[in-house]
């Protein structure tokens, strides 16, 4: 269950895309390109990434210097000064793409939980018994498998459930799609996965 292969031809048609936008809108709107950005290389890297999602860093990093490169040249072409990657992101209004899958990781989740998949649910988890669990909330699941290697550590199955896990009461308890949704965006998702990477400043 490798997915060099698969990370690597995303990333050869996810840059290839960059490198057409860019060259066939001459626009110096950083809204525009941004919106461009989304539109049409954002969704090639995004989809099915519950079950593709890297975890070694040079994965994470590939993935990611794809928007890491198209924020440097927004920048240049709006002569935009910036200071680091976290600081186009802000001015873009742009999420890391390894943030997004983690949102992506938790709202497939939230949907197995509460039903919409519950075979699947009943397949793969249980509902935690340890009450005294003090940290996170009471909804916690476990694993009703668990392999020791690296793949495993880096599958929907474990990392979703360790980010879930971490949760506070008021966003697993939602009653809704959306309301986890919303709940969620305004969560910041660094203070429950322990895992994240750091990406080189630039």
């Amino acid at each position: 269950m490798k997915w060099n292969e698969h990370i690597n031809y995303l990333y050869k048609i996810a840059k290839t895309t960059c490198y057409q936008i860019l060259k066939s809108f001459k626009t110096n709107s950083a809204s525009i390109l941004t919106k461009l950005f989304k539109t049409y290389v954002r969704p090639k890297l995004e989809f099915s990434t519950q079950i593709w999602s890297p975890h070694l860093k040079k994965d994470i990093n590939k993935i990611e210097s794809v928007q890491r490169s198209f924020t440097r040249h927004i920048c240049s072409r709006c002569n935009i000064s910036y200071t680091s990657y976290n600081d186009r992101m802000i001015k873009f209004g742009l999420k890391s793409l390894e943030y997004r899958r983690w949102e992506f990781d938790l709202l497939t989740l939230y949907k197995i939980i509460n039903g919409k998949y519950k075979s699947f649910f009943n397949q793969f988890f249980n509902f935690s018994q340890n009450k005294y669990q003090l940290r996170g909330n009471n909804l916690k699941i476990k694993c009703k498998h668990d392999f020791q290697n690296s793949q495993w550590q880096g599958a929907f199955f474990h990392r979703a459930k360790a980010m879930w896990n971490r949760l506070p009461q008021d966003i697993v308890s939602c009653e809704g799609v959306e309301q986890f949704r919303l709940k969620l965006k305004r969560f910041d998702l660094n203070t429950v996965n322990t895992s994240k990477t750091h990406y080189f400043s630039t």
